[in-house]
């Protein structure tokens, strides 16, 4: 095991040694601190007195006891051989000569970081003998930062630090008293140097040209200044400290450099930076952070050509100027930039609009991210305490002497006619006018074609955006714009993420044309409270989109029927946030596109229901409704979440003013059952008139006792209603079923084929239908068709023959009833138990009932003897009422029944 580590916890009275108990703890937290690690595991032993240590194990590798007081070192008896990480920073430790030191870096020979920063060890050569770290030399990191600096000048400090053959980052505070000898020439691993910038009357004020002249391999240098607030005693001053001037030529030495730091140096100015910049071509440099130059209460500076000219002959990739107070720059001045830089930050500075704002960016081809936040942020609006500054004329002098180089050459690099362009304010009026006439903008060789599928005619101005081609984010929050967000064009189409949140875009219409490749909007905190439905059309990549802390409850598109089209393109989004926008309802249609969205947030805002299906949201896994004002969901509410439940959905209802009665108690039943797609559910309360109940699970169980017997007499009393009211229609449709079917087909034939009733005819198509099983056949068209038809003359009805084709058999038998005089049936076995047939029969009698006025036009003919008990009661009814013949047994009786029949007929 390469590491294993000891932990150690502190009790009032004595150390609690945890060799024994916690033994195989030790072994896998692979640390050795006096931290809290685990709640419950270990103690925060930070600022207890420790004036003495336990036993370390054996195999320890890394000690933290920072910030505990410590007033002297630890023994080597407390501390293992194998120690590479020491941390003593934080501390009361004033000396580093003392014996227990010496012995112990005599101890440690593979220790490979040293932190002693913030103790009390003045940086004094008497303090720091030669030897002290002779055995150090696999050291590669040391921390001195923090400690006191003395009027005495430590020029012997290369000797201390030259037995570190190893070193590659050392931190220590800057100071004129400090300087950097020919040791330091020899540590060919120091790659990194830290000079903070510490306060105190022997802080350091310049650096002289030859200052870095021994540490010609450093790759990153952090000349920073440290800032310490106390909100306490709001003192501020600190900020105040470190650089006063740096010379050219120091940072030309350092041609390894990739890594720059000059932050917070409030008195160092652009003249200081202006010296830096000169330097960096002699350098690798890659990043360069030169943030708060300035006093944050002085004058307003301009930023001109001559400034950062020479980064144009660097490999420079990422650039942070934030924080200097600029509100002008030299018109041009851009085309300084190099064409490696990737990243570029003007945060917190003073711009204001100008010529400059409108020029193109074409050589800065690499560049991917531009952050231009907090424009014009004036004293009354910051965060912080304004200090003095202690050297306004000087900041007046340095604008002076840099102002003396204005209209210097430019780079030969940018084109001569685009410059003049920029200079030209009719240059975007002539925009304007190629944009509504569809046409193609073209400037310096490149052409932009003004294409937009939404319609522009509403458009006075086109807003054009000359952007870097490669551009992907923008970062314009609290920049001071509005009051509208017009039509927007961006001269490159590579963008993917733009933040103008905190701006004063109180309407948003749009379109914003040329981002098809945009996947992060944020226009959060602009008090926007109109929106045009077209505002987002053309953003057809967009992922994830904030609109939170506007006033978007109270525009006007959320009452018109286009609200459907707000959304209607973003169907890759996957990120909503419509947050503190003080909505009380949504559009049913307002989501209906959003199918891959993942996120949706609608907290803080006044929803009182539900009303948006879920249903195509498959991709849904968490909704946000907290702090809104529902008391409780509708049963249709309910309904439509719970149409977006998936295995991965989750709600939050938190932070609502739920109540707890009858009216919602189906609610609560809702919440109980589906509580495990409530996000902190447990933290659920509502309002109750019981006192001392207020989460959901004791709210629930008082509500079934007070509201189970009403709902259980409610529901009972619905049911048997419905129960009583279905049986009852089942009922009487089915008594009058035949009626039901009669009056259907003549209303069909009276809609759709036309229908005369009897009494208008002169006579009927046939003189009788004959109703007959399929086995009965034979007898129908020998002998009742030969003696009715060809011997009596009669016109009969024969369903085989007469019905027509093409048409339903219920629509054939109805016409052929409608249109014969008489019916006759032919009862047999084979009668009885054809569906068909017992449909004729009732069809007839109610045609007879309805239509006949009760006449007697139906005619029984039994054919076979069939026992009374099998004959259908509705057959015996019609015998007691109509006529109805026995076919006789005997062939000499059938010429009486043929008559008999033949006169029933007629």
């Amino acid at each position: 095991m390469d590491k294993i580590v000891f932990i150690w916890m502190v009790n009032i009275f004595n150390f609690n040694f945890l060799a024994g108990q916690n033994s195989q703890q030790c072994t896998t937290e692979k640390r050795c601190q006096c931290k809290e690690v685990e709640p419950g595991l270990l103690a925060d032993c930070s600022g207890l007195n420790l004036d003495f240590y336990p036993r370390f194990f054996d195999g320890i590798v890394t000690i933290d006891v920072s910030y505990n007081k410590l007033k002297d070192f630890p023994s080597t008896i407390d501390v293992p051989t194998t120690l590479k990480h020491l941390n003593l920073s934080g501390n009361l430790l004033r000396r580093i000569d003392t014996d227990k030191s010496r012995k112990l870096f005599s101890h440690i020979n593979d220790l490979a970081s040293l932190n002693l920063s913030s103790n009390l060890i003045p940086l004094d050569p008497n303090v720091y003998p030669a030897d002290i770290f002779m055995n150090l030399t696999k050291l590669k990191s040391l921390d001195l930062t923090r400690n006191n600096i003395t009027s005495v000048e430590f020029r012997t400090l290369d000797h201390v630090i030259k037995p570190l053959v190893s070193l590659e980052m050392f931190a220590i505070d800057g100071s004129e008293k400090i300087s950097f000898g020919v040791g330091f020439g020899t540590l060919k691993y120091l790659w990194h140097l830290r000079l903070y910038g510490s306060c105190n009357r022997n802080r350091l004020l310049t650096i002289g040209k030859d200052y870095f002249d021994n540490l010609s391999n450093l790759r990153t240098l952090d000349i920073s200044s440290e800032i310490t607030r106390n909100f306490t005693t709001m003192d501020w001053t600190t900020s105040l400290c470190s650089l006063f001037y740096i010379h050219r030529g120091a940072i030309s030495k350092l041609s390894h450099l990739k890594y720059l730091d000059i932050s917070y140096n409030r008195e160092l100015g652009l003249c200081g930076f202006s010296n830096i910049t000169h330097d960096l071509p002699s350098t690798q440099i890659k990043i360069f952070r030169a943030n708060y130059l300035h006093c944050n209460a002085g004058p307003s500076v301009t930023l001109f050509c001559d400034d950062i000219k020479p980064l144009t002959n660097t490999t420079l990739e990422e650039l942070y100027f934030d924080g200097n107070n600029i509100d002008f720059a030299q018109t041009g001045v851009l085309y300084y930039l190099p064409v490696s830089l990737k990243r570029l930050t003007l945060r917190s500075n003073r711009w204001i609009q100008n010529r400059y704002t409108y020029c193109n960016t074409f050589g800065l081809t690499n560049l991917t991210y531009l952050d231009i936040s907090d424009m014009n942020i004036h004293q009354i609006s910051s965060d912080e305490r304004y200090v003095d500054c202690l050297n306004f004329f000087r900041i007046i002098n340095c604008e002076k002497l840099r102002s003396s180089s204005f209209g210097t050459s430019l780079n030969p690099r940018v084109w001569e006619a685009c410059i003049e362009q920029c200079l030209k304010p009719q240059t975007i009026e002539n925009f304007n006018a190629q944009t509504k006439r569809g046409e193609v903008y073209e400037t310096s060789n490149i052409s932009y074609p003004l294409t937009c599928s939404t319609p522009i005619s509403f458009a006075t101005n086109v807003n054009m955006f000359f952007v870097p081609r490669n551009l992907e984010h923008i970062v314009m929050n609290n920049s001071r714009l509005g009051h509208t967000l017009s039509y927007i064009y961006f001269a490159s189409s590579n963008l993917k993420s733009l933040v103008l949140s905190h701006n004063q875009f109180y309407s948003l219409i749009g379109p914003i044309c040329n981002a098809t490749k945009l996947k992060y909007l944020d226009l959060s905190n602009n008090r926007c409270s109109y929106l045009s439905p077209y505002v987002f059309r053309e953003l057809i990549a967009l992922e994830k989109l904030i609109l939170d802390n506007n006033l978007i409850g109270s525009a006007q598109i959320l009452q018109e029927k286009n609200v459907r089209d707000l959304f209607s393109m973003q169907l890759k989004l996957k990120e909503l946030s419509l947050a503190s926008n003080g909505i009380k309802f949504l559009p049913t249609e307002i989501f209906r596109n959003l199918k891959k969205i993942r996120l949706l947030n609608l907290s803080k805002n006044q929803l009182s229901d539900w009303n948006v299906n879920l249903e195509h949201m498959r991709h849904l896994i968490y909704l946000d409704l907290s702090e809104n004002q529902i008391l409780f969901l509708s049963d249709s509410g309910m309904a439509l979440i719970g149409s977006g439940f998936s295995k991965i959905f989750t709600i939050d209802l938190s932070i609502n003013p739920i109540q707890c009665n009858c009216d919602s108690y189906s609610f609560i039943l809702w919440l109980i059952k589906c509580k495990e797609k409530f996000k902190k559910f447990k933290q659920y309360t509502c309002s109750l008139m019981k006192p001392n109940i207020t989460d959901i699970p004791n709210a629930n169980i008082y509500l079934t006792k007070k509201c189970s017997s009403y709902v259980s007499l409610t529901v009972l009393a619905i049911n048997f209603i419905i129960c009583f009211l279905a049986l009852l229609v089942i009922v009487i449709i089915y008594r009058n079923r035949w009626k039901l079917r009669y009056w259907y087909y003549i209303a069909k034939r009276q809609y759709f084929r036309g229908y005369n009733r009897v009494a208008d005819e002169k006579r009927y198509r046939f003189d009788a239908f004959i109703s007959y099983a399929d086995e009965d056949r034979i007898f129908v068209t020998k002998s009742v068709k030969t003696k009715l038809e060809e011997e009596a003359g009669l016109r009969l009805c024969i369903h085989h023959r007469d019905f027509i084709p093409g048409c339903d058999i219920a629509d054939n038998i109805i016409n052929a009833i409608h249109q014969s005089r008489k019916v006759i049936f032919i009862i047999t076995e084979a009668f009885l138990k054809s569906e068909w047939c017992m449909y004729e029969l009732n069809m007839a009698h109610t045609e007879n009932v309805i239509s006949r006025q009760g006449t007697n036009m139906l005619i029984l003919v039994f054919k076979e003897d069939i026992p009374q008990n099998r004959i259908p009661q509705k057959i015996q009814q019609i015998v007691q009422e109509e006529v109805y013949l026995d076919f006789p047994d005997d062939i000499e009786d059938e010429v009486i029944f043929w008559n008999h029949l033949t006169r029933s007929i007629l």
